[in-house]
């Protein structure tokens, strides 16, 4: 039998690391509080990801890699476990040397010399971003109305929750706005589908220049929204209804030739009770709708605690103007 051929493990391992796809940082395992611990060595896959080459990476830290996107949440976990000696995997969000963010699959394990003290920290490191990118847009798709790119019923329902049992547990006033067009069954018989489709986006995209960026803004129906308002009082709920609905009259949607107003109808209940959910809450901001429905349309109505839903004068012409 022919002797096995001697190989150099040195070259064999750097032919490896040469190769593969995925990325290996080796770091000092010192200077975690001063900068960061410096990188060593650093392999061809590193420079394809993150466009730096080897010179310009060697004796900087990992933290160059870092951006306003990267959790800093994940930072802390990734530095607790490198100050305990621990390894770490983890998924985090990076920046590349054109300012692009990569997500990597991220993989540190500490490396010990003899005596059993840690010398250095070894990152081996995946790109997933196509991965990240799916299911980012997969999780885009499932909370998001294709139609108007508002959240969807599910998504509403889902952190509409989360808010009610925050403002149970901090005592913070909370209130719901369910909006519904005014006879939108006719625009679809008189202009068409599309017209009501269009009918929809605008009114969309109207509401989205009148809501906080801690507003919920969702459509729950076919022409139905809602718009959850986290810490905010009934009163206030109702003069954003209100200012809204006052808004609309002048919204003009224009359609295959066709040029045509339209409105809405709106209930405002405020959470009133530590025992009160989300249905409890948007039933009785239903019931508001209903009223303002058989009241004549185009009002907001205000669910009163314990009593019957109550409708708001409406805003005049001149004393909208300033609001």
């Amino acid at each position: 039998m022919p002797d096995t051929p001697l190989f150099d493990p040195v070259t064999l391992f750097k032919q490896i690391l040469d190769n593969t796809n995925d990325i290996v940082v080796i770091t000092s395992a010192h200077d975690l509080d001063c900068g960061g611990p410096t990188i060593l060595f650093v392999n061809p896959a590193f420079t394809e990801v993150t466009g730096y080459t080897e010179a310009e990476a060697i004796g900087m830290s990992p933290r160059m890699l870092r951006g306003p996107n990267t959790d800093p949440n994940t930072n802390a976990k990734i530095r607790t476990a490198l100050e305990a000696g621990q390894p770490i995997r983890t998924e985090i969000e990076n920046y590349a040397k054109d300012g692009h963010t990569y997500w990597l699959d991220l993989n540190i394990v500490p490396l010990r010399n003899d005596d059993g003290q840690i010398t250095h920290f070894a990152a081996i490191q995946r790109d997933i971003t196509a991965w990240k990118n799916l299911e980012q847009e997969l999780t885009r798709l499932a909370t998001t109305d294709a139609l108007t790119g508002l959240r969807n019923r599910r998504s509403f329902f889902d952190v509409a929750a989360a808010e009610i049992a925050r403002a149970r547990r901090y005592g913070e006033p909370l209130s719901v706005i369910t909006i519904d067009f005014d006879r939108f069954k006719l625009i679809n018989d008189k202009y068409g589908h599309a017209a009501g489709d269009a009918t929809l986006v605008r009114f969309a995209e109207f509401c989205r220049r009148h809501v906080r960026e801690a507003d919920l803004l969702a459509r729950i129906g076919g022409e139905e929204f809602a718009i959850l308002l986290p810490t905010t009082p009934a009163d206030q709920a109702a003069q954003l209804a209100e200012r809204i609905r006052h808004a609309v009259h002048e919204v003009t949607i224009l359609a295959d030739g066709h040029s045509f107003t339209f409105t809405v109808s709106m209930g405002v209940a405020a959470y009133r009770n530590h025992d009160e959910g989300l249905e409890a809450l948007l039933r009785r901001a239903d019931e508001a709708l209903y009223r303002a429905k058989e009241t004549g349309r185009d009002r907001v109505c205000v669910a009163e605690d314990g009593a019957p839903s109550a409708a708001i004068e409406p805003i005049e012409p001149e004393a909208a103007a300033g609001g």
